[in-house]
């Protein structure tokens, strides 16, 4: 492994974080890495061993290091705690990381292709239950989870798969063939963060400490030790000894205890010292580093249990875009002025009708009350009309129309309507992230399938003919597309429902989108074979600028919508019947209300295309929606990597395309929903960065 340590500018001319690690990208110790340094720019410096981690922090060549130090089933990595008292280092803060293995296989592979099985040995062996399913295949050791996943994709290895991390298969551009095969969710491991002990200033006060003693042999001192610590108030969390080598029979013991904020660590260790044959100091943590990032995926094994997540939150992080909008408004906070051209959220007027129709109804006394469950008449007739009139399809609004508060929700519904364990969903890779989540939440698993470029971002029916999909009970799809912007034939449409018919496969198509930039508005309703294999989202947030009412709708037959009201129902009371009332005014516009829509977006894409060019960018020619999607420069390979470089050196933020699945991982997305003078002041803060030029050659 290469120890190059060369630095890689970020936003304030700093060098970037350079963490080693033990193994490889894509590995958990990667994934201890980015939990630990959230939202910041590192670079890894991976290790073949521990003790080479512990080299490289040591001789200045890593600013830091992460190790794994203990394991919630197999326990301590004994070795690790010796080269830590042996070393110049010191651990400053410590990462719980739920272990979660999955199986991963070139693209467009299935269960049935597959021969052999790479992996680490404790891998392996964690898998266990799953891998005695197939008593065919053969297993093969390697010397990291993430090296297995690499070897597989360098060397082209369509009969092999390997069990490793999810973020393996995001790197090297992997599918996931089964998810969370692990015997035990349960599973956690304990990282340490390390230092060098001359570059820490040690706080005064820290919620947890590490130490390393010896004691004199004879009766009681062990008891005498803890008795001082449980008299400071010290609460002893783990304990173990191990061999002193060298000297039969004497040992070293490694504690870790816990300490009131208002009690100094020092204090402790001068209570100890008298009763120690010798003490060192191995970690100190503060309170905010101590504690697990519960909301990253699950909860640490310690948490009391009233305030323990569901185990159904284990596969799902908080939102992307929630967590980059926090962050962005860090950077704000700081002064810095930051241009945000990822985020698709409308920015136009909606309809002044809809406006003047709100304030009149919220003042009735009436329109306060609980709404009817299924939505008011009046906006349920004016979706039936709206889908008539613009897109060719016959709804009964009393049977087939229910509105929703938001699209989103509507996700959430039908995923907890139709879904359950053991059943799959087919999800579009790249495709919007709640298909996932919503899916995952239901307690069902994911199956991606890949959308290509070279295919016009269409799913290959041919190939999922040709998969298993006995267990598959949903297909999740977006026409037009978010993030592509590729819109589905009618010719297309056919074929997909037909396939889904064949499959007995319910579509459910999300169509936000269908009015922005599309000549040709169309529905996957208003082909005649979609009655009872198809349900449509559809929403004003994108059509009608109305994105924080949260007016949305799901059309479909009959006993398809009556099944998910028996969820929805139970969830939630309707949405306030003011903004009903003022939705129906809105979708009552006529043509000339999308032709201005369409003329605003028009000017912006246009300066949209500009900039990406300028910045090496190859966008796709889109044809639809609020966005335009392109290739990242040559000699970037991280779309991530790309993104946070803009936005460091020129406060200028558009959206990774990885984001939206691995086939996104070479894609950036921006959105249009921003002012045009916007894209212009983007423009002189990337020119002033320097970053319109030559952009290529950054990254090496």
């Amino acid at each position: 492994m290469s120890d190059d340590t060369s630095h890689k500018p970020s936003a304030t001319g700093k060098a970037i974080r350079r963490v080693a690690i033990q193994g490889y990208e894509g590995s958990f110790h990667h994934l201890a890495a980015r939990r630990c340094f959230e939202g910041e720019n590192l670079h890894l410096l991976p290790a073949d061993t521990f003790r080479r981690v512990v080299e490289l922090v040591s001789q200045g060549k890593a600013d830091c290091g992460l190790m794994a130090i203990e394991n919630s089933l197999a326990g301590s990595i004994a070795p690790n705690y010796t080269l830590l008292l042996h070393s110049p280092l010191i651990a400053t803060a410590e990462v719980y990381l739920p272990i979660h293995q999955h199986l991963l296989a070139l693209p467009a592979s299935t269960l049935d292709d597959i021969r052999e099985i790479h992996s680490h040995p404790m891998a392996l062996a964690q898998c266990g239950r799953f891998l005695r399913q197939f008593p065919q295949w053969r297993l093969v050791e390697c010397a990291d989870t993430a090296l297995a996943a690499r070897f597989i994709a360098q060397e082209n290895m369509r009969h092999a798969a390997a069990i490793a991390p999810q973020l393996s298969a995001e790197i090297y551009g992997l599918d996931i063939l089964a998810h969370h095969i692990e015997d035990n969710p349960e599973n956690y491991t304990r990282f340490l963060l390390l230092q060098r002990r001359k570059d820490v200033t040690l706080p005064e006060v820290a919620q947890k400490v590490s130490v390393c003693f010896t004691l004199p042999h004879v009766v009681g001192s062990l008891h005498r030790l803890l008795s001082v610590l449980a008299e400071a108030g010290a609460n002893l969390t783990k304990i173990q000894s191990m061999p002193i080598a060298g000297k039969p029979w004497e040992y070293f013991f490694f504690a870790d205890f816990t300490l009131p904020k208002a009690l100094p660590w020092q204090h402790c260790l001068q209570a100890m010292e008298p009763h120690t044959g010798s003490l060192n100091l191995i970690g100190i943590f503060s309170e905010e580093k101590f504690q697990p990032n519960a909301a990253l995926e699950h909860h640490h094994p310690s948490s009391p249990p009233m305030a323990r997540p569901a185990s159904r939150l284990r596969h799902v992080g908080e939102y992307y875009f929630s967590s980059k909008l926090k962050a962005i408004a860090e950077m704000e906070r700081a002064g810095r002025q930051i241009i945000n051209l990822g985020i698709g959220s409308p920015d136009l007027n909606p309809p002044p009708v809809a406006v003047d129709a709100l304030s009149q109804a919220i003042r009735r006394p009436d329109a306060h009350r609980y709404p009817p469950y299924r939505g008011s008449a009046a906006l349920r007739q004016a979706f039936a009309e709206w889908y008539s009139t613009h897109l060719g399809v016959a709804l009964d609004p009393d049977k087939e129309v229910l509105p929703l508060i938001g699209s989103k929700e509507g996700l959430f519904h039908i995923a907890m309507a139709f879904l359950e364990s053991g059943d799959e969903a087919l999800v579009p890779n790249p495709g919007y992230p709640s298909y996932r989540a919503v899916t995952l939440l239901a307690g069902a698993a994911v199956r991606e399938y890949a959308l290509h470029a070279e295919n016009g971002w269409l799913p290959n029916l041919e190939e999922l003919e040709n998969q298993d999909l006995s267990r598959v009970r949903l297909m999740w799809v977006n026409y037009p597309h978010m993030p592509t912007g590729a819109v589905a034939e009618p010719a297309f449409f056919k074929n997909l429902l037909a396939f889904a018919r064949r499959h007995q496969i319910l579509l459910v198509n999300d169509n936000p989108y269908a009015f922005i930039l599309n000549p040709r508005p169309s529905s996957l309703l208003s082909t005649p074979s979609a009655e009872g294999v198809a349900l449509e989202l559809n929403s004003l947030s994108k059509s009608h600028n109305l994105a924080g009412w949260r007016v949305g709708v799901l059309c479909g037959a009959a006993h398809l919508i009556d099944t998910v009201v028996r969820f929805k129902s139970n969830v939630d009371s309707g949405h306030f019947i003011a903004i009903q009332e003022a939705a129906a005014k809105a979708l009552a516009q006529g043509k000339e209300w999308y032709r201005q829509l369409d003329e605003a977006y028009s000017r912006r894409r246009t300066l949209a295309l500009e900039l990406l060019r300028e910045l090496g960018c190859e966008p796709w020619e889109n044809k639809a929606g609020m966005f335009v999607w392109a290739r990242i420069p040559t000699g970037w390979t991280d779309a991530f990597a790309f993104s946070e470089h803009l936005l460091d050196r020129a406060g200028v933020f558009i959206t990774p395309g990885g984001i939206f699945g691995s086939q996104g991982r070479q894609w950036v997305r921006m959105s249009l929903c921003s002012p045009e003078a916007l894209f212009r002041q983007a423009r002189f803060q990337l020119a002033n960065a320097g970053l319109l030029q030559n952009l290529q050659t950054v990254q090496s």
